[in-house]
């Protein structure tokens, strides 16, 4: 990951983390590089937070039994209170009619 990108994905953070009124609240952002579950529990050690808020891409099945779960693992390993915040749903659309078709009565 580069500087500039570390960069601007902390201030989309600090950014989103402020608009939602948690500007005022005591809380850290990190932004580093590596393998996720060794970056993840250095931090927990290092900063011993309360609570460790983590993002997930929702991935189930066949995917994720192939491609594995770093929530799962930081779920399993670290000794801290982790919460997991889903992606938002899916907007889920009627199919399209199909104009040409003719119903008789």
């Amino acid at each position: 990951m580069s500087t500039a990108s570390a960069t601007g994905r902390w201030r989309k953070m600090s950014r989103f983390l402020v608009a939602n009124e948690f500007g005022t609240q005591r809380w850290s952002l990190r932004v580093d590089e590596g393998i996720p579950m060794q970056v993840i529990a250095r931090a927990v050690a290092e900063k011993r937070p309360d609570m460790l808020v983590l993002g997930t891409h929702g991935r189930s099945g066949l995917l994720r039994a192939l491609i594995g779960s770093v929530t799962e693992e930081v779920l399993r390993s670290v000794n801290v209170d982790v919460l997991v915040v889903p992606p938002p749903p899916r907007e889920v659309r009627p199919p399209k009619l199909d104009t040409a078709a003719t119903f008789e009565a």
